[in-house]
């Protein structure tokens, strides 16, 4: 997670706590946040102090899963879990303790929150109802109330809604019944004989109606809740005296007034839950525009004191003015009590009555790559907050744009946003510079199929263009502004990127099947070849003159490690390397190299290939080198004074020492085409990790090490190789780093990997200086490349695919950050390089794209053999069809003495058999026909025998281990009794275990005859002494009195 201070513009990254899917919920006053696992074994909630990091932890909300979590508006916290106990929790998050909580019985939540001026009331709602739960206190004691309300119809008119009250919902069972696809479809007849008292409990299965799905809430000040619905109603709630009003519904059969109307409602006119006696369908003086076209547009609600602030789906973030003016003249107070169907009256919260919506201000639209309307969804809103002091909200968009905005009165200025920040999710998949006269430009392009142009320098974004498929690889020319992506189409897109403002698609070109995965240039920039797993590696132009035109192809097996090509000293040819491994790992076990002249480009071509294209294995001198231990990275470097060598070097990085190793390629292994390669030097300067790979920087002794945890090294060869630096800046939980490039102009190292995060690091001056530099010739015929790639027309396939360019006059303040990891030596911008967050993609999303691919249209390939096929069948058709003829005529004679053979007396017949002209392959068929029967037979043989044994295995523990006990059984009330029936053997343990039950049932029932007779002669020992008690008292008491009365009579004489 990270935290972005829009002040400083600095970024802090925060750790998870946890591997499992995550929410993030925030304290709408104090400075808390809490981190809650969804699914889970028993998930946790970790709520946090900003910025010390203070932990505190909620454990056991739930058993499998948190539907949802939030804030109140003070120290306490709730927690809704999911299957299999559907519980309501209410927490004191500072102390952990579990205040109170109560069973949902099943309720699937679709919204819940807090209210946010007084904690003790929750409102949440399902598919069906609306659910209040009250907090009630006393002392130390806590409990939880709650009532319900069903919700109105789809179609439910503008107005007070009084609905149906369900009091009934309670801790032990609830009439409210959260429905799933188990559950039964009842009719009235189901039920006929039920009393009235239980016909309640069925009320949830016999609703068939179509109801509001509430998706969003918002809190006023007084204590009413504004609910916004999938279909784009807007509900007023009161839960206090469970009243409701509705102020739009665009699928309502209520007519709205045009600008300037005044529509009184009537009985006539509204109908139903409508409540004749107020105005409800009256917008005096409205504006609203887009009334009618709110689906999806209220997925987010903020209360403000200017209105209520919603997005949606359709990225447009609108003000909904309310008015809360009277419409009586007599002010009673808070609450007005109103009859309904006139026998009983409720009371209704005048806040809620007198709401209506006066306008609708669209404030701000969120503008991207793709206009068509059938890519909606990426520029819908996706998050909407406001700060604790009430002067700043957020919002958040799809593709991953984040902007905050000033509160103020939309009516008297303009809404625009003060800080932009882009934190596109969708991990980088290649990069390149291109160096023009002015500036060094960065090339980037995300798996989603966005490619991105930015100023190394200052880090602005430039431009941007969406190719509408997902996009695999892509790689820059060495010399020429054009960037090369691989989609997952199969498709080569070919991009001019001269004007970085603007850049264009010139050419596209279907190689594969497949997604292309792999894509190389050759150093000068005249080659470029792509491969994808198990073949095969086409090699094309990479010229603007040639048209891109492809060469020809070589066919290889082997799952697709690496990819790379490198001049020969004289530069009269190239070479090609490709990495291969097996399926089920991702090393690479053999190495494929093949030379390729420089006469191959011009018309020469046809003396390297065949008729399809396929390249020549002597003439290019393909081998296949086989290495003794697996690599996990394999490049190519120039040959030096150090190796003697015509061919390049092998540089890999070995799987289990973590080594890096120099391989020598000489003649004796072209001359065997196939063969072992083994290590010249191994330097032990790598560190372990699961996969590595390699970059030469040209014109440099530099070598660029990028691995999958993160790191990159820079390794100096000369004749020593030593590591010269090394940085982690990308996530090593996210295939690592993707690519890096060394800018000499700017000094810095500039990096982009599978976190999202593309970054520019300042190296120092001494490390600068250990690297040595060659001047870079330059091609005569580059201003003629130049000159043609500009004058070459934007490529179009079809009007239905629309690539698209979008430049940004206006220069953003998105710039490159390192990470929190970065060694303290490199030196970085003030401002930070984008940094992109990291999140889970929807895959029903890149569904879309596959629409602007044809899975019909023919590869490259399929092309070249199509083409062929085609001019043999019109150069060799007059041989064709005298053979045609030929067989006609030989079929026709075999038929007619088939025919005659028919017509014979069956004792001058001969077998069918015997007109068979192709005895050879009539043996093959019969010979086939008899392996088919033998293994139909031994597969029959094989499953009696399978049915024997598991036919004797039910035997033998089913009737084999019973035996007869010598018992009957005898019914009751009836003749009839079975004897000598079987029964399982015990065994000795079950034996014992029997008899130690048995014995302690007996004991058990000796303890209690001794405990009862116990009992019963003390008590009989405790009335005797009682009552021997009792006489005693009463003879005292006569001998009392007779004293008494004799001292009177002595006392008078």
């Amino acid at each position: 997670m990270k935290f972005y201070d829009i002040l400083t513009n600095e970024v802090e990254i925060f750790q998870l706590p946890t591997n499992y899917t995550t929410v993030l919920s925030i304290h709408p006053l104090e400075p808390y946040f809490s981190i809650t696992e969804k699914c889970n074994m028993n998930p946790k909630v970790y709520i946090y102090s900003y910025p010390q990091k203070t932990k505190y932890i909620l454990k056991d909300p739930a058993k499998l899963e948190i539907q949802h979590s939030t804030f109140s508006c003070n120290t306490y916290y709730a927690t809704v879990s999911g299957i299999p106990d559907f519980i309501l929790s209410i927490w004191e998050f500072r102390s952990g303790e579990l205040l109170c909580k109560t069973n949902l019985n099943g309720l699937r939540l679709t919204t819940f929150s807090f209210c946010s001026t007084d904690w003790h009331y929750l409102l949440g709602t399902d598919h069906r109802c609306i659910h209040v739960w009250q907090i009630e206190t006393c002392n130390q004691m806590n409990s939880i109330q709650s009532n319900s309300m069903i919700l109105p119809e789809y179609t439910v008119n503008i107005g007070l809604y009084y609905g149906l009250n369900n009091t009934g919902f309670s801790e032990d069972a609830t009439n409210i019944q959260h429905g799933t696809r188990f559950d039964p479809k009842l009719t009235e007849s189901a039920i006929t004989g039920v009393s009235e008292s239980k016909k309640e409990e069925f009320d949830s299965y016999m609703d068939t109606c179509i109801r509001l799905n509430c998706v969003s809430q918002a809190w006023t000040n007084s204590k009413l809740a504004f609910i916004g619905c999938e279909g784009g109603q807007l509900l007023l709630f009161d839960p206090i005296n469970m009243n409701m009003k509705i102020l739009l519904n665009p699928a309502s059969h209520c007519v709205f007034p045009k600008d300037g109307e005044t529509i009184e409602s009537t009985p006539e006119k509204i109908a139903g839950s409508c409540d004749s006696d107020l105005t409800a369908c009256s917008f005096a003086k409205s504006k609203i525009e887009t009334i009618n076209t709110l689906e999806g547009c209220l997925t987010y609600l903020l209360y403000t004191m200017y209105g209520l602030l919603a997005g949606g789906s359709d990225g447009i973030l609108r003000l909904l003015i309310l008015d809360n003016t009277e419409t009586t003249g007599n002010k009673q107070g808070d609450h007005l009590s109103v009859r309904k169907n006139g026998t009983s009256s409720l009371k209704m919260n005048e806040n809620l009555s007198n709401t209506v919506i006066k306008n609708c201000i669209n404030l701000y639209e969120y503008k991207h790559l793709i206009t068509n309307d059938k890519y909606y969804w990426a520029k819908s809103i996706t998050g909407l907050s406001i700060a604790s002091s009430y002067e700043r909200t957020a919002v958040s968009s799809r593709l991953g744009h984040l902007n905050v905005f000033t509160l103020h009165d939309p009516r008297q200025f303009t809404f625009s946003p003060d800080v932009e920040i882009s934190t596109n999710c969708d991990p980088y998949v290649g990069m390149g510079l291109i160096t023009t006269e002015t500036s060094v430009v960065c090339v980037t392009a995300r798996n989603i199929g966005i490619i991105n142009c930015w100023d190394c320098k200052t880090g602005r974004l430039l431009s941007s263009l969406f190719l509408n498929d997902v996009c695999y690889c892509m790689k820059v020319s060495p010399i020429l502004p054009l960037a090369v992506a691989g989609m997952r189409s199969g498709n080569v897109v070919f991009i001019d990127c001269s004007v970085c403002t603007s850049p264009r698609i010139i050419n596209m070109v279907r190689l594969y099947r497949k997604p292309l995965t792999h894509i190389s240039f050759d150093p000068d920039g005249e080659f470029l070849t792509t491969v994808i797993d198990d073949g095969p590696n086409i090699l094309m132009s990479a010229l603007p003159t040639r048209s891109f035109e492809p060469v020809g192809y070589v066919s290889f097996t082997g799952r697709v490690h690496s990819l790379s090509m490198i001049r020969s000293r004289d530069s009269m040819k190239t070479f090609v390397l490709l990495a291969v491994g097996k399926d089920t790992n991702k090393t690479a076990d053999a190495v494929y190299q093949y030379e390729i002249p420089n006469d191959i480009i011009n018309d020469n071509a046809a003396h390297y290939v065949d008729n399809y294209r396929k390249l020549n294995e002597e003439k290019i001198k393909l081998i296949k080198l086989n290495f003794n231990r697996p690599k996990i990275g394999v490049c190519y470097w120039p040959p030096n004074d150090v190796y003697e060598s015509t061919s390049p070097l092998l540089i890999a990085a070995d799987f289990k020492h973590h080594a890096l190793e120099i391989f020598i390629v000489n003649e004796s292994h072209k001359q065997q085409r196939q063969s072992h390669i083994y290590t010249e030097d191994i330097y032990n300067i790598l560190q372990e990790t699961e996969n590595i790979k390699f970059t030469r920087v040209p014109g440099t002794n530099l070598l660029l090490a990028h691995c999958m945890d993160g790191l990159i090294h820079m390794i100096n060869i000369n004749e020593t190789v030593s590591l010269q630096y090394s940085i982690s800046i990308h996530e090593s939980n996210s295939r690592g780093v993707i690519a890096a490039e060394f800018c000499k102009e700017l000094n810095s190292l500039i990096t982009c990997g599978g976190d999202g995060l593309l970054a520019r690091i300042k190296l120092s001056e001494d490390i600068i200086m250990k690297f040595t530099y060659s001047p870079f010739t330059i091609s005569n015929s580059l201003p003629e490349q130049l000159a043609r790639l500009k004058e070459m027309t934007d490529y179009k396939k079809d009007q239905n695919q629309s690539h698209l360019n979008v430049s940004y006059s206006q220069e953003s303040n998105i710039l490159l950050s390192a990470s929190r990891r970065s060694s303290p030596e490199s030196s970085l911008p003030n401002q930070p390089l984008p940094v992109n967050e990291c999140e889970d993609i929807d895959l029903k999303v890149f569904s879309h794209f596959k629409t602007d691919t044809d899975s019909d249209a023919i590869t490259w390939i399929e092309l070249c053999q199509h083409n062929v096929e085609a001019s043999e069948d019109l150069l060799y058709t007059e041989t064709k069809m005298n053979m045609l003829n030929e067989l006609t005529e030989i079929k026709n004679t075999v038929n007619a003495m088939v025919s005659e053979n028919e017509s014979l007396p069956e004792i001058q017949r001969i077998s069918r058999l015997e007109f068979e002209l192709d005895t050879d392959e009539q043996n093959v068929i019969l010979e086939e026909t008899k392996a088919t029967v033998n293994q139909l037979r031994k597969e029959i043989n094989l499953g009696n025998l399978a049915k024997q044994f598991i036919w004797k295995a039910i035997k033998t523990q089913c009737w084999d281990e019973m035996s007869v006990k010598g018992r009957w059984l005898k019914a009751f009330n009836l003749p009839i009794k079975v004897s000598n029936y079987p029964l399982k053997n015990l065994s000795h343990d079950e034996k014992q275990l029997i008899n130690t039950v048995v014995a302690r049932i007996k004991i058990i029932r000796e303890t209690t005859k001794e405990k009862d007779a116990l009992s019963s002669h003390l008590f009989q020992q405790n009335v005797i002494k009682k009552t021997s008690q009792e006489q005693k008292e009463e003879v005292d008491e006569e001998e009392e009195q007779e004293q008494s009365i004799n001292r009177v009579l002595a006392g008078s004489t």
